[in-house]
């Protein structure tokens, strides 16, 4: 497996608790951070990938767009 480098910049006492979490769990940082990141849900893109898929609703000379 290629590893590659993440740098972030967060608040001191963020990195502290991590500190303190990592060595509660008896786990390097790296660890918590893959394990949070594996948890996270991805999201389905849509077919126009804007997030929303538009429906139309025709009324007399209107026409109105919904989110759905």
């Amino acid at each position: 497996m290629v590893r590659e480098r993440l740098s972030i910049r967060i608040a001191v006492s963020r990195l502290e608790k991590l500190r303190r979490i990592a060595k509660q769990k008896e786990k390097r940082m790296t660890q918590l951070v893959e394990d949070w990141i594996d948890k996270l849900k991805e999201e389905k893109p849509s077919s126009e990938g804007l997030g929303f898929r538009p429906s139309f609703s025709v009324k007399s000379d209107r026409v109105r767009l919904f989110a759905l």
